[in-house]
């Protein structure tokens, strides 16, 4: 064992330690964490077996008390139970034993130490690694309490697995939330203990949903479960056996045996092994080895061109060869290339290395490309035209002798001589590569790639980019910027989703075309990225400044700044360029580089994305401008991942389709004040899903979306302040109460007056959103007359 195998108690080297580590250093796929007894047993708490021996405790001295016959029947199922090996079976015989009365109270007094217990510390280890959400299969709510102990000012959305079915929206959402999966100790109504319990909720159809859902959204992580646990796998197997790609995921566990490793085979789950030891500190060490990962780059092989001729010949001398045309060149030159690179090692690279700088002079000459005849032909292809030049390269159209269009391009010969830009082209290529073998749906199909010259061939998209879109008005409404901004971010979070992890880290409005070729003719085309992790190094800023004031506002501050603490090899830096592309999508303005620290930034959003209204969402364009500002903060670790961008962007998307079907609280309860005259007035807390307003009076209106009780609240709140206004205003407040409690009964609201007289006023209201659903104005009228009634003017 190596030294740091002794120090961390795990093995560092394990495959699916290092996988987990980059998903989670480069923040690529969200995480979520499974979570069963194991975690909770350090509380003194009792793990199944534990509980299980417990309730047959207490139903052995529950049968003196029982009449002979009933004691004689209550003896023979506990029999059964002490033989049963299935722990859900045997749980159900326990609770008939007990009866139910008795096997409730029994089940509370075995978890009773979880009320003042202290919450274990691997919980706040685990909300460290900030996890999208966790899914708890104990009944204790550590899971929450440790979050609410350190995040005291965010609202965190709970719920039982019991009651999945109102709570689909929190995988779109950007707010953290707990799903005790198998319910709570204080709701009998939520267990999930017995064989009974389990088939039920198994056969709920909204949780299956909901749990699949997880999987293919999320790269989930088991901690503290046992290998035969029937409600951690059930589902990943069921999806294995449906030929369903689920991604990545992964178990923690002190367990090798070969009952373990065929659990987590099966499952499609990758286990990290740690030593067992009191109170697993091997766990605790790998939570935080990964809270400390960082990602860099891997150096990308050369680019090894397709063969076209199966026997190595030898190759003219550097002299000879230059004299032959500049096809023939490229031809000989990649034959060569491709003999040398097909042996993979790395003295075949020092030997590719080699050959470039013998043939120095013919490769540059190979560089040259014409669109005039009969110099145009590249590769076998002809040349038509130049179709468009950046920073780095040109693109031409180009016809293949078959006839059909493809796209080439060619990037300038300074690739060769930058060890980064060479680097950058590497990957590159080798990223389309993986998408193309992946069949990733809206990136640009990629045809082959050489290093002599460097280019990138695929197919050519009749249609224009975004930059061309949206300055010639095809992208006009809030459906066309929001449903185009949420195909570019599913593109880029399922390359991000791949076992290899593709990152793009150049989105702007210039690599994203719309193809209106066939059936996209009629619309405004489908949405195609192009150039994945082919151009963007920190060297390249001072090189790409073509337009300082457009480009390179698109660029993420820790790709261009040799100091920054942050890695370039990380998700968070396509959020970047896509909170900057969807600015540009609905301003048609491209933003200034580092325009994210300007003082009047928020100003800014406001004035330019705001102005655009919304009809059928009116919060929509203020919605809009905060997730572009989540998405490019300066600050690498406070941008939201491209999964919550995507979440974000498909309930915009529904609010503008199908407003009457949006049933989050957090998006009514903004929408109710948006509907409210309070447009421009409300400030909106984005971790306590409210929207206030402070009215001149000193009254103070809270509109918040309670995820949890699927409810908005509304609270109106005055205090005195002892001033000679304040005791004028005072003689009007239960007036103003009586009129405010009034309205908002009137339109649907559930009341209730807290207090009232000449010093403090307090209503509180509520309704479900299954009342506000599709009446939106009906419950945002009463706040026009709540403003009105506490105006006393």
């Amino acid at each position: 064992m190596s030294a740091t195998q002794c120090e961390t108690r795990f093995d560092d080297n394990q495959p699916a330690y290092i996988s987990l580590s980059k998903i989670i250093a480069e923040k690529t796929s969200p995480i979520l964490f499974w979570v069963g007894a194991g975690l909770s047993t350090p509380a003194g708490l009792p793990n199944w077996n534990q509980l299980a021996n417990q309730l047959q405790e207490s139903a052995r001295r529950k049968a003196p008390t029982l009449a002979p016959q009933e004691k004689t029947k209550l003896l023979a199922i506990l029999n059964v139970a002490e033989l049963e090996s299935d722990l859900w079976k045997k749980m159900g015989l326990l609770k008939d034993c007990l009866g139910s009365t008795s096997y409730r109270s029994a089940v509370r007094n075995s978890l009773s130490p979880a009320a003042t217990a202290k919450v274990p510390s691997v919980y706040q280890e685990l909300w460290r690694l900030n996890p999208s959400g966790i899914l708890s299969l104990n009944l204790d709510r550590f899971a929450s309490r440790s979050y609410n102990t350190s995040n005291a000012a965010t609202r965190l959305t709970e719920f039982s697995g019991c009651k999945s079915n109102s709570y689909s929206s929190v995988l779109k959402s950007t707010a953290p939330f707990v799903c005790n999966l198998h319910g709570v100790e204080e709701d009998e109504q939520t267990w999930v203990m017995t064989q009974g319990d389990f088939i039920t909720l198994q056969a709920n159809q909204a949780y299956s949903t909901f749990i699949s859902a997880c999987f293919l959204s999320r790269s989930v992580v088991f901690v503290g479960i046992s290998a035969d646990d029937q409600a951690a796998g059930g589902f990943l197997q069921q999806l294995s056996c449906m030929q369903i790609d689920t991604g990545q995921h992964f178990w923690i566990t002190h367990r090798n045996d070969e009952q373990a490793n065929q659990w987590a085979e099966k499952s499609g789950v990758q286990r990290i092994y740690y030593e067992k030891d009191v109170n697993h500190p091997g766990l605790s060490h790998i939570l935080s080895a990964l809270q400390e990962a960082v990602s860099v780059d891997e150096k990308a092989p050369p680019v090894r061109p397709s063969l076209t001729d199966p026997v190595e010949r030898d190759l003219p001398t550097p002299e000879v060869i230059t004299q032959k045309t500049a096809e023939e060149i490229r031809q000989l030159l990649n034959n060569k290339a491709s003999h040398i690179l097909g042996q993979g090692t790395e003295s075949s690279v020092r030997e590719f290395d080699a050959f470039c700088e013998k043939y120095e002079e013919a490769i540059y000459r190979a560089w040259y490309v014409s669109t005039k005849s009969p110099n145009n032909s590249l590769f076998g292809n002809t040349v038509l035209d130049q179709a468009a030049k950046g920073a780095f390269g040109r693109v031409y159209r180009a016809i293949k002798p078959d006839g059909e269009q493809i796209a080439i391009k060619v990037l300038d010969q300074d690739v060769r001589r930058n060890p980064e830009m060479l680097q950058s082209f590497r990957r590159g290529v080798r990223s389309m590569q993986i998408l193309s073998t992946h069949a990733i749906d809206g990136m640009v199909p990629y045809r082959n790639a050489t290093e002599i010259p460097a280019i990138v061939s695929m197919d050519w998209i009749d249609g224009q980019n975004l930059t061309q879109a949206v300055e010639s008005h095809l992208v006009k409404s809030w459906d066309d910027v929001i449903s185009i901004s949420l195909e570019i971010a599913t593109i880029i979070r399922q390359s991000h989703s791949l076992p290899e992890r593709v990152l793009h880290r150049d989105i702007r409005p210039a690599n994203i075309m719309l193809d209106q070729s066939g059936e996209f003719r009629r619309t405004i085309g489908k949405v195609v990225v192009l150039d994945f992790d082919l151009s963007w190094h920190r060297d390249a800023f001072g090189a790409s400044i073509q337009d300082f004031d457009s480009m390179n506002g698109y660029i993420a501050p820790e790709q261009v700044d040799a100091a920054s603490k942050y890695s370039t090899r990380n998700a968070l830096v396509d959020s970047f360029g896509m909170g900057m592309t969807m600015l540009f999508l609905r301003s048609a303005k491209d933003p200034l580089f580092g325009q994210q620290n300007h003082a009047n930034w928020r100003e800014y959003l406001a004035e330019h994305v705001g102005k655009h209204a919304c009809n059928t969402w009116i919060s929509l364009p203020r919605r809009f401008s905060r997730l572009i500002e989540w998405s490019a903060q300066n600050e690498q670790s406070n941008r939201i991942d491209m999964s919550r961008i995507c979440g974000e962007l498909e309930r915009l998307l529904q609010a503008v389709r199908n407003p009457a079907t949006i049933d989050s609280p957090e998006l009514l309860a903004e929408e109710i004040a948006a509907r409210s005259h309070l447009y421009d007035k409300y400030s909106w807390n984005r971790d306590g899903f409210e929207a206030s307003v402070s009215l001149p009076s000193g009254v103070l209106l809270r509109i918040t979306g309670c995820e949890s009780e699927q409810t908005v609240r509304v609270d109106i709140k005055w205090t005195s302040s002892a001033t000679e206004t304040a005791k004028k205003i005072g003689k009007w407040i239960p007036n103003a109460c009586n009129r405010a409690l009034s309205a908002l009964s009137k339109s649907g609201w559930t009341t209730r007056l807290i207090n009232r007289d000449t010093s403090t006023a307090n209503i509180e209201a509520n309704a479900h959103v299954s009342q506000i659903r599709g009446r939106l104005d009906r419950y945002a009228k009463p706040m026009s007359d709540v403003i009105q009634a506490f105006q006393f003017v």
